[in-house]
């Protein structure tokens, strides 16, 4: 009676969707009121009849798609308390739990959904993104490889040269990232998932044109532009890569978009460059060891001794064990230390040239 009502309510408000009148209000104000007045609506079922289990299982479900986890756990698992024997309460249960990080326990009840007879996509997607992130990629190959026996859409086989990768199985990570690209040609992750592999791989050329399908699919994604600067310094086309660092810095100025332009200018010769570029309000804050880092060096480059040991030596008053600062400083006092004995012999010479010792008197020295 009550799971009538509910349908009703909710085929109601779709209805009611399509029939908004045109106004400046977003539809996602439009979608969110709707959402509260079934909530509301739900409310007063569970109210009446708390031993509602659909109930709950919809408001749990509502709460999932609007972005709250913790309320859409205590919905389910009250859905779980009246009803314990339905498995797509124990499947929407580990879904929530993935979606809130815990991934042991989101594994515990997808396997009491599997063991409940509920076997499908969602089920062994979920377990093999949870094992991957347990660090247990040889489960997740086991899910994967249930999941594609009944799910052959490039989604799985993303999943499933994921999860090869994790396991160090290369050869079968780009079959299945290519599997997924010949269902969908658009699929940018495995396009990235190969430039990730070809990169690592030393193929910087191949990685460099997955890399650009996947920005021509998705222009404005600030991770595989900094990749593709990588890739671009790799290949030392520092020019490029320059040009690439100042179009991101350009469009998304934050923060280390302009420490990766400073490296690129430190990795041309550029050392003034560099440290212009590292002078940003700000930006010590954010990335303070890899500033200092970089300023040390680029000092180192243009003499200034002093100043870049007193850089290496903040460095380490934050962290005593940065080794490349360590193993830096050490390289660059015992330089410095060169260098100065070297001036002093050059004073001592210059002394003895320009100040002779008195010529003797030969006549002197014959009587």
């Amino acid at each position: 009676m009550y799971f009538c009502r509910i349908s009703i309510v909710i085929l109601m408000v779709t209805v009611m969707m399509q029939c908004v009148p045109r106004s400046n209000d977003s539809i996602e104000d439009v979608s969110t009121e709707n959402i509260r007045l079934v909530m509301e609506y739900l409310g007063d079922v569970v109210k009446s009849d708390p031993s509602n289990s659909k109930a709950y299982f919809r408001i749990a479900m509502l709460q999932k798609e609007n972005q709250n986890p913790e309320k859409a756990l205590q919905a389910i698992d009250r859905a779980i308390q009246i009803e314990y024997a339905d498995p797509k309460y124990f499947l929407t249960k580990g879904d929530i739990l993935t979606d809130l990080g815990n991934a042991q326990e989101a594994i515990e009840w997808l396997l009491k959904a599997e063991a409940a007879g509920d076997k499908n996509r969602d089920l062994y997607r979920l377990l093999a993104q949870n094992y991957l992130k347990m660090d247990r990629p040889d489960m997740a190959r086991n899910a994967v490889d249930r999941l594609l026996r009944i799910d052959d859409r490039d989604l799985s086989h993303v999943l499933a040269g994921k999860a090869y990768l994790e396991l160090g199985d290369t050869t079968l990570a780009i079959n299945q990232f290519k599997q997924a690209i010949l269902r969908n040609a658009d699929n940018i992750s495995a396009h990235s998932g190969l430039a990730d592999i070809y990169e690592a791989q030393g193929d910087l050329k191949t990685a460099e044109e997955e890399l650009d399908i996947a920005l021509a699919l998705e222009n404005g994604n600030l991770l595989f532009l900094r990749k593709k600067g990588e890739l671009l310094s790799a290949r030392q086309s520092y020019d490029s890569a320059l040009q690439l660092y100042k179009n991101i810095a350009a469009l998304q100025p934050e923060h280390k978009s302009y420490l990766d332009l400073a490296t690129i200018f430190y990795r041309m010769g550029h050392f003034d460059s560099t440290l212009l570029t590292l002078d940003q309000p700000l930006l010590n804050d954010h990335y303070y060891e890899e500033v200092l880092l970089l300023k040390a060096r680029a000092k180192n480059e243009v003499r200034d001794y002093s100043e870049a040991i007193l850089l290496y030596s903040q460095i380490l008053e934050k962290d005593s064990t940065h080794n490349l600062a360590t193993t830096e400083l050490d390289k660059l006092r015992r330089k410095v230390s060169y260098l100065q004995r070297q001036e002093q012999r050059r004073r001592a010479l210059d002394s003895v040239v320009n100040n002779p010792p008195p010529s003797l008197n030969r006549k002197g020295i014959e009587n």
